[in-house]
């Protein structure tokens, strides 16, 4: 863990994109989740799940040990069973909201990137985060957070995560529904399930 004597106080985090679609943060499904509901009541059911990559960088750059930069927070792969959890998903077969619950292990640097960086603590195990209510819609097999997932760790530090559709995916989204409006547009007697 980091020395607390460092009295860095609050610091404050933006996202690395390092993962698909831009992300910072993936989160495998481990299992299928079956939400099978028996009229308009929601199924539940609990996966297991587990955190594959998160990238975090500080939005002010501090002095550590005679190093400038950044600090720099990427989860720690070393042993990646270590990284898993629960999630808790409620709703039927296009929405609903999941809770989760995961154990995070990281390794913190402080540089102006992972490759050059200084390691400041390794395999810092940050506790089990959580994140609770959380609204979702289904886009086949992937499920889609719609607005705010609010992780809560164990000392009380809070990790919100605003999802922000980019220009590019919305274009290729655009692009991708323009044969759609073509073919309705030239035989409108075709429906779409």
């Amino acid at each position: 863990m980091l020395d607390p004597s460092l009295s860095l106080g609050i610091v404050e985090f933006v996202g690395v994109p390092n993962g698909p679609g831009g992300s910072d943060t993936q989160v495998n499904r481990l299992q299928d989740a079956d939400l099978t509901f028996a009229d308009s009541t929601p199924g539940e059911d609990t996966i297991d799940i587990e955190i594959v990559q998160l990238s975090l960088k500080s939005i002010d750059t501090f002095t550590i040990g005679g190093n400038t930069g950044n600090i720099l927070i990427e989860l720690n792969t070393s042993d990646i069973s270590k990284n898993k959890g629960t999630m808790t998903i409620t709703g039927n077969s296009t929405s609903g909201t999941y809770d989760s619950i995961f154990n995070v292990f990281v390794d913190i640097i402080i540089g102006d990137s992972i490759a050059n960086g200084a390691v400041l603590a390794s395999r810092v195990d940050l506790g089990n985060y959580e994140s609770n209510g959380t609204q979702w819609i289904s886009l086949g097999r992937l499920l889609l957070a719609t607005g705010e997932i609010v992780h809560i760790a164990p000392t009380g530090g809070i990790h919100t995560v605003n999802q922000v559709p980019e220009p590019s995916s919305l274009l290729l989204l655009s692009l991708g529904l323009l044969p759609l409006a073509y073919r309705r547009k030239k035989n409108p007697d075709i429906t779409t399930n």
